[in-house]
């Protein structure tokens, strides 16, 4: 039933809004059916979830709850009761959920909000770690091949992929995959975002005004949050280290990183770029996606390598202070 066209009037029907004055698409595209609708006195974003089953999204809410509570200074996404004080409801095409509009834009990859968006990142992982454990929906600490589980071992993977011009890098994929290992022992683990990318930020005033999308919040390297925004944050697409030293120190400032947190950046950016190629490659051994999709994967995972060779010792160094833990 997710493949069909959602009827909004249905989705809505448990709000008893009225009809909207106005309906519209997003911007930028989402992982979920999204509208932003207006209402004769409001404006709501109404979202059905594509992603997560039920139990995924009652705990998603009582998450966002949770935090709601913490005095974040900045808001996280509210859901709109129905009239029975139900947060979301279940529709023909899946679990819909309403959430108050917050104002504001998306940000751009530039200094002042990159320090503004490390910070605001730094704050939600201080009040994550404190996530009880009734609260934790998943636990990402997982080798490579277990990325999806459609992906089958790694040796197989990097046999289809040779003489694509990467068979070195592909070669590094079991230290990569072993470095990050032992980094489970040695770095604090907690509750992390995993998901902080600028489309899910909201900024007013120069300020960051809000944080999005909760759905692949899970136990994993704290470090992790840090390093998966610094791609998704566009930190990587320019030839220097300021966009990336710039995120890491508003980070690094609320969340005091330990030493061996920041010398293990490069291994868990690669480790990133890597689980992304094996992903995309388990939704291609399914039928989900195409071999171009693949190669897509590995040209960006050899970026990344190049990126690490010229600036990773730099972005190490730049983030070192005396007197770190």
């Amino acid at each position: 039933m997710r493949n069909v066209q959602p009827d909004l009037a249905v989705v809505l029907s448990a709000w008893q809004f009225g009809d909207p004055v106005h309906v519209a698409a997003p911007e930028r595209g989402t992982n979920n059916w999204v509208r932003v609708v207006d209402l004769r006195d409001r404006r709501v974003v109404v979202r059905l979830y594509q992603n997560l089953d039920e139990d995924r999204v009652a705990g998603e809410h009582a998450m966002l709850a949770f935090l709601a509570d913490r005095q974040l200074p900045f808001a996280v996404p509210t859901p709109v009761p129905t009239d029975d004080g139900r947060t979301w409801v279940t529709t023909p095409y899946g679990p819909a959920a309403v959430f108050a509009w917050i104002e504001g834009v998306r940000p751009e990859p530039v200094p002042d909000a990159l320090t503004r968006i490390g910070t605001a990142l730094g704050h939600l992982d201080v009040a994550l770690a404190a996530t009880p454990d009734t609260l934790v929906p998943y636990d990402w600490r997982r080798d490579l091949a277990a990325t999806h589980p459609g992906a089958g071992d790694l040796a197989t993977m990097c046999r289809e992929l040779a003489g694509e011009g990467y068979d070195e890098l592909l070669a590094e994929l079991p230290a990569i995959d072993a470095a990050c290992a032992a980094l489970r022992d040695e770095v604090p683990v907690q509750v992390i975002h995993q998901d902080m990318g600028l489309s899910n930020v909201i900024m007013r005033g120069g300020e960051v005004a809000a944080l999005l999308d909760f759905e692949l919040v899970g136990i994993d390297l704290r470090v992790k949050d840090a390093t998966g925004a610094l791609t998704q944050t566009g930190c990587l697409d320019t030839d220097d280290v300021e966009r990336a030293t710039t995120f890491l120190r508003g980070y690094d400032e609320v969340v005091g990183l330990t030493e061996t947190e920041i010398t293990a950046i490069p291994s868990l950016l690669r480790f990133r770029a890597a689980s992304a190629l094996v992903w995309r490659y388990g939704r291609y051994r399914r039928g989900q996606s195409t071999r171009n999709d693949v190669i897509e994967r590995l040209v960006a995972f050899g970026q990344t390598e190049a990126w690490l060779r010229r600036h990773g010792a730099a972005l190490v160094a730049s983030c070192l202070r005396p007197g770190r833990r």
